[in-house]
């Protein structure tokens, strides 16, 4: 991949970032289950986005986790980041009843079963890590995006997007 590719392909994964930012930020703000759980989702589509397949664009790098940071990630991340992957390829993206839950709860007095959705079981209890995660992955996007517009300087917009 040229370094205008790649810097447009660190460019797109730090807005997704940025969107799972802001969506943990209104999952933590949420007072609901449904919004909450709306929000998570969110959260794991944008972050997920640059580490799986994409099969639109060919020839998109999919970023690896374990290459994108200098230094080895700790277990506990690296056993979230898949988490999320799994949710987003299994739940959230698709309808997995495997990994769905039903349970029995009390509404105004009444037993009830229902159908707990894996981001607010699975990823809830992770919210603050997830957000760590989350922006430690920014900041280093934004530091891959820095070096790499210092690279190329005055190169920075190649001719043939210069149209007219």
């Amino acid at each position: 991949m040229d370094r205008h590719a790649e810097l447009t392909r660190y460019e797109l994964s730090f807005r997704d970032m940025l969107m799972a930012q802001r969506s943990l930020n209104l999952a933590e703000k949420a007072d609901d289950y449904e919004h909450r759980s709306v929000f998570l989702d969110m959260a794991a589509i944008a972050y997920a986005r640059p580490f799986v397949k994409n099969f639109v664009t060919v020839g998109w790098a999919v970023l690896k986790i374990e290459a994108l940071f200098d230094d080895p990630m700790s277990d506990e991340d690296l056993t979230l980041h898949r988490l999320v992957l799994q949710l987003r390829n299994s739940v959230i993206a698709h309808s997995d009843a495997e990994m769905a839950r039903t349970y029995e709860t009390a509404i105004k007095g009444v037993i009830v079963f229902g159908t707990a959705i894996s981001s607010i079981t699975d990823l809830q209890p992770h919210l603050p890590r997830f957000a760590h995660l989350v922006a430690a992955v920014r900041r280093t996007l934004a530091d891959k995006i820095n070096a790499i517009e210092s690279e190329l300087g005055d190169d920075l917009i190649p001719p043939d997007r210069w149209k007219g």
